[in-house]
């Protein structure tokens, strides 16, 4: 939560409060898109800023990139947390995802990544998203 007292911040403090927080907003957003492509979610054709989410009984959804709450929802990053402890390889070895305090560890096949956040969640979703990218690579 950002407080400001206004006698003590200047103009030029609270532009550079607010590009901060626009700033990391943007990147959550391609971070998020991340998750969701990985989600099973398909780029929209004609609109890269929504994800088509054909899962549904009723046809599709086009959902916004900045609509996607995996870095604050347990509800949404449990789902990813679980998918990525079903990926396994043709041996049936797949990946352990360790969640503590401010630290998440997803290791197996070979990868262990370790990462540290403010939070669980943060740490968690910081994790998510390396695997991610990491697994993307592949």
């Amino acid at each position: 939560m950002f407080t400001a007292k206004p006698p003590y911040v200047n103009q030029r403090g609270l532009v550079a409060v607010f590009y901060f927080i626009k700033k990391n907003e943007h990147m959550n957003d391609k971070e998020n898109k991340i998750i969701a492509l990985f989600m099973g979610l398909k780029p929209h054709h004609q609109d890269a800023g929504y994800l088509i989410d054909e899962r549904k009984d009723e046809g599709y959804e086009a959902i916004h990139e900045s609509c996607f709450l995996y870095g604050s929802s347990w509800d949404w990053l449990m789902p990813v947390v679980e998918k990525i402890e079903c990926t396994h390889d043709d041996k049936g070895d797949c990946f352990n995802v360790m969640m503590e305090a401010f630290e998440c560890t997803i290791s197996g096949l070979g990868l262990t990544l370790c990462l540290n956040g403010h939070t669980k969640m943060d740490a968690t979703y910081k994790a998510v998203v390396e695997f991610i990218k990491e697994y993307n690579n592949e």
